[in-house]
């Protein structure tokens, strides 16, 4: 990720992220996001977090992405 800021208004701020792909997803108010028509196989999901940083890690963790499925990631706590 890209960090975009002002130099004048230290609260202005934002972040950049530039994908050769299009399966990615920001998640909504509750958290919960959705990708769709991501191809099956196994693939690697990486979360970040402005604060957190990458959970679990910069790589990620391998799923599997079954064909017409829906996969249920769970519960992903982030520590305050």
């Amino acid at each position: 990720p890209i960090k975009i800021s002002c130099s004048v208004h230290q609260w202005m701020e934002g972040f950049a992220w530039v994908f050769t792909h299009p399966y990615f997803a920001v998640t909504d108010a509750d958290g919960k996001f959705e990708i769709k028509l991501a191809p099956a196989g196994k693939v690697r999901f990486v979360l970040w977090h402005e604060v957190a940083g990458f959970v679990p890690g910069p790589k990620g963790r391998e799923i599997e992405l079954k064909p017409n499925a829906t996969l249920d990631l769970g519960g992903i706590v982030l520590k305050p």
